[in-house]
Formats: C-alpha cells, sequence, structure tokens
C-alpha cells in the first residue's frame, strides 16, 4: 500500500502511520492521538472486519472517519456494523465508491 500512495504523493508520506498487526492483540497507547480518519486494509473475514471496528471506535476522534477496503468482499460484515452502530445510535454511514471492476478495470 505505500509503495502506491509513495508514486501518488511522496512528500505526504511523514502524516501516515501504519500499523500491521491483527486489532484484537493491538496496543491502543501506540496510537499517540485519536485518529480523525483510519483506513483499514483487513484480513478480509467478519470476525476480523468486526474487530477492526471495535479497536477504531475505541480510538478514534469522535466523528471520525472508518474507511475499509475490499467493502465487496466483507459487505455483510459492514452491513452488520452499520446497523449496530445505527442501533447504539452513533451516525454511520456505509459509502461505496464505485469499484475498478465496476469499471472494466481489476
Amino acid at each position: 500500500m505505500l509503495d502506491t500512495l509513495r508514486l501518488v504523493s511522496p512528500d505526504q508520506l511523514g502524516k501516515m502511520v501504519c500499523f500491521d498487526a491483527d486489532s484484537r492483540d493491538f496496543d491502543p497507547t501506540r496510537v499517540p492521538a485519536a485518529p480523525d480518519h483510519r483506513f483499514i486494509d483487513g484480513e478480509h473475514t467478519r470476525a476480523a472486519a468486526l474487530s477492526d471496528c471495535t479497536l477504531c471506535l475505541r480510538i478514534c476522534a469522535p466523528n471520525a472517519a472508518i474507511c475499509f477496503y475490499d467493502d465487496d468482499i466483507i459487505a455483510p460484515a459492514l452491513r452488520e456494523i452499520v446497523s449496530d452502530l445505527r442501533r447504539r445510535a452513533i451516525s454511520a454511514r456505509w459509502c461505496q465508491p464505485r469499484s475498478d471492476k465496476s469499471q472494466g478495470r481489476s
């Protein structure tokens, strides 16, 4: 992922911190400040998506954007997450960008 981002904006990579870890074992104190944005390119399983979201809700700033990569693969888990957040009166929106697959690219 970082190699691709480096092609887009090499001078901005210092703004990003990447953690390659299972969110169930992640120590939240490793995050120095509550992030406003989280990009998750996870394990692509229901359990991992739910765990990743749980961690994000613990460490993110209020109204943070939590973005999951490959949403088409984990769509059932994302529907469950959004439904649960709405039940808890936490604002949630599932925005699906047009995928590369729908534009004839893979």
